[in-house]
């Protein structure tokens, strides 16, 4: 291992990838020999990292090395020159002695911006001194940060203007108040480093996210990592844990295959993963995911074909406008410096703008060109739910989201991105209500569509720990009473294969040495003797979904319609009528369940 606060370099993994550089791609990693899903690609620690500043305020992760406090003797204390929260390691490293009287000077300088209304983020402008200050400790390495590429000219001169005004005050503060026995900050510090240096932290920098929550805790840049190329489908998935990010294969890969990650949300379709890119990374995704109309057989935008005679899908071609010259390739990069040559190449290519993007809906089965008329009815479904009502009125949010968006399923492909997000929604809102197992059903739905959509990502496990958690809360709320003992031990089992799921899926993305994979395994041993001795576990042929569809003795009224799936929904459509509800194969089979029920009840 090397100590903490050495430059930016390999930790693990060194011998099986290699840059390389090539005229249409720029710099990119190889692989150097063959590697199977699982396995670590490699580990590196960022040059320079910082918490984001809601975080860096709390002061719940330290303010240099991004992690948590360990134990009781390496808890973050807050410095007495620059008032950040650091671990005892990191306050008294070499690099904290030479930013520390720098570090005041930014939240002064970001304060008094934003009393003029200029916005500036806190976490960025910390994280620019950062590595300027290490950039005297080791400058060779810095050589390497400094060539990154900082598509500076692709910023919009709002943003350029802020940082540009942040370098002004951030030099003038800290030039006045040096002393003889400290360098000068106008010496230390250069304007157009400070506006280069935040414009490679824009288009480089990983965030580190909670493996709990998935919200974005630091900004960390690492030197190797932002040399992959972008796609849509990539062949690894990343996690940061502190300053360190591990890449692990999630596809088998041969030996000097181009290593690619993702910049985009993968539960997006083509045309908002494309719009995404355009907004932020200034390129235009030819992967082979994005040039298939049904996004290799995912169909997230997919709907039925209008005319009658026709049993196909119709399905989006997402181009650029014939007016367009941009330069694409097949794993445009811009938040790495191996994009720097098909963006800011000299030969002066074009830069895609969103209103480039076209949509051209087709039938793949009978190639009829369909119009958008009812692709712009969904868009409007999702716009409702986008804005998220049920945060302030979940209620009216149920309400109206049913009205809006149901209509429409009937033609929609079951992958497609309406039923997913309407899901989603709903689960939440329902939970808002602390209505958690009239919740499960969606969830559940959830899950199944991002476990087909994007297998091996972390998504996966995010999205069945979330269940789990839901199903938890579901059990404990739910009556430990005779009528309702089946359902709470289906609730338990319920969780416990969430958390085998989630647990597989970490094991793959994030290795058996995150923290997550640890806290995965110890929930599931805590639960696993109450699984194993649920009643549950004797009753074959009984799901969840038939549990919550059983009325209660306490609640004689039959279920919302939110419980039934549109599986329960055919099942009721195809079974033969009977006049008489005893000679039915089903109310037999509920018999012997209700004997076997008392026969237990009596031993």
């Amino acid at each position: 291992l090397v100590t903490k606060h050495k430059m930016s370099m390999l930790l693990e993994g060194g011998d099986r990838v290699k840059k390389n550089v090539t005229d249409e791609r720029g710099r990119e990693m190889l692989t150097t020999c063959d590697i199977k899903p699982g396995e670590l690609v490699f580990r590196e620690v960022a040059f320079a990292a910082c918490p984001v500043t809601s975080v860096l305020l709390d002061r719940s992760l330290c303010a240099m090395c991004c992690l948590p406090p360990q134990s009781p003797d390496r808890n973050i204390i807050s410095c007495d020159g620059c008032s950040l929260g650091l671990c005892q390691e990191c306050l008294h490293s070499p690099l904290h002695k030479k930013e520390c009287q720098w570090m005041s000077k930014v939240l002064e300088c970001v304060i008094l911006s934003a009393q003029e209304e200029i916005d500036l983020d806190l976490s960025t402008c910390a994280l620019v001194v950062r590595i300027l200050v290490k950039s005297r400790l080791d400058p060779d390495n810095y050589q390497l940060i400094k060539a990154m590429s900082s598509h500076r000219q692709l910023r919009s001169s709002k943003w350029l203007s802020s940082y540009e005004i942040f370098a002004d005050k951030f030099i003038n503060s800290c030039s006045s108040s040096s002393s003889s026995s400290s360098s000068s900050g106008a010496m230390i510090f250069k304007k157009e480093e400070i506006i280069e240096t935040s414009c490679i932290i824009a288009t480089n920098a990983f965030g580190g996210r909670s493996a709990y929550t998935s919200s974005q805790l630091s900004t960390c840049l690492f030197y190797h990592a932002a040399m992959l190329n972008h796609s849509c489908s990539p062949s690894v998935s990343y996690s940061v844990l502190g300053d360190t990010i591990t890449m692990r294969a999630v596809k088998p890969m041969s030996k000097g295959e181009i290593l690619t990650d993702t910049y985009v949300d993968l539960l997006l379709p083509t045309y908002d993963r494309q719009v995404t890119l355009v907004q932020s990374k200034k390129f235009f995704c030819r992967c082979s995911r994005c040039v298939d109309p049904t996004e290799e057989g995912r169909y997230m935008t997919a709907w039925m074909c209008p005319k009658q005679t026709c049993s196909g899908f119709v399905v989006p071609t997402i181009s650029l406008s014939s007016t367009s010259t941009t330069s694409t390739t097949s794993t445009s990069s811009t938040s790495s410096s191996s994009s720097s040559t098909s963006i800011s190449s000299s030969s002066g290519s074009h830069v895609p703008s969103i209103d480039e993007i076209t949509q051209t809906w087709t039938c793949v089965e009978c190639d009829s060109v369909v119009s958008s008329e009812f692709p712009d009815k969904i868009q409007d479904a999702r716009n409702f739910l986008g804005q998220r009502s049920w945060t302030t009125n979940p209620s009216e949010f149920l309400q109206k989201a049913a009205e809006i968006c149901k209509p429409l399923f009937s033609t929609l492909h079951e992958n497609h991105i309406l039923k997913f997000s309407y899901n989603l929604e709903v689960c939440n809102a329902l939970n808002k209500l602390k209505r958690h197992a009239e919740s499960i059903p969606n969830i559940k739905e959830v899950c199944d569509v991002v476990l087909r959509l994007v297998p091996l990502t972390s998504q996966v496990a995010d999205c069945y720990y979330q269940f789990a958690n839901i199903c938890a809360l579901a059990y404990k709320t739910t009556p430990a009473t005779p009528e309702r003992q089946v359902m709470r031990g289906l609730l338990l089992r319920s969780q416990f294969s969430s958390l085998e799921t989630a647990l597989k899926t970490v094991r793959v993305c994030m290795g058996e040495d995150h923290p997550f994979f640890s806290k995965l395994k110890n929930n599931i041993l805590e639960i696993q003797k109450d699984v194993t001795n649920a009643a549950v576990g004797q009753i074959k042929g009984l799901s969840l979904q038939d549990s919550l569809n059983q009325p209660s003795a306490e609640q004689p009224s039959p279920a919302p319609s939110s419980y039934y799936s549109n599986s329960n929904i055919s099942q009721t459509k195809s079974a033969s009528p009977s006049s008489s509800s005893s000679s039915s194969p089903s109310s037999t089979t509920a018999k012997k369940e209700e004997e076997k029920m008392q026969e237990k009840k009596d031993k």
